[in-house]
């Protein structure tokens, strides 16, 4: 009885689809309800992948003005990112290795280091939380025109945000690449 069934509901889908153009009924429920299903295997794959996979926990949050005593922790813990912040409002991102080089150079000159004068590449970000896929970050990137975003947890006790990470569109393009 099953078997019968299942042959006669594929055969309808594919003479719905084939003929008269049409989508099944359960896509285009889905679809009046917003809920888009990819039919494509990277978009699956996205979908299905949340931004822990690719993301980088190797972040740390520095202040624009960096004292001398600033650096230590920086050189111990040496970060791939970190995110740059003013009055704990985020500024962007710059690479770890890029920073430290600089702060050698510029608290040589002097006791403090202001970042928003330094020359070295910065990367525009936009938050996630960590709950997101891989598709709404890359769907955050475009749409607010950033070359990265960071990963974000609300704190339940005091409600402020805790970094987790950086995702790059990047990491997410080879991370796909890997993957197919």
């Amino acid at each position: 009885i099953v078997m019968p069934a299942l042959l006669a509901i594929v055969a309808a889908c594919l003479t719905n689809t084939g003929l008269f153009g049409q989508r099944s009924a359960h896509q285009t429920v889905l679809r009046q309800l917003r809920r888009i299903v990819p039919d494509d295997p990277l978009n699956q794959l996205l979908h299905r992948t949340d931004v822990t996979a690719t993301m980088d926990g190797r972040v740390v949050r520095v202040p624009v003005l960096l004292h001398a005593d600033d650096l230590e922790p920086l050189l111990e813990f040496t970060p791939t990112w970190c995110l740059v912040e003013r009055e704990g409002e985020d500024l962007y991102l710059v690479q770890g290795a890029e920073l430290l080089e600089w702060l050698r150079e510029a608290l040589a000159e002097g006791e403090t280091a202001d970042l928003a004068e330094a020359g070295i590449r910065r990367w525009t970000v936009a938050p996630v939380p960590v709950e997101a896929t891989l598709r709404q970050a890359m769907d955050k990137i475009r749409s607010a025109v950033v070359e990265a975003v960071c990963v974000y947890e609300r704190s339940r006790a005091t409600g402020k945000p805790i970094l987790h990470g950086v995702v790059t569109r990047e990491s997410i393009e080879k991370f796909s690449l890997e993957r197919l």
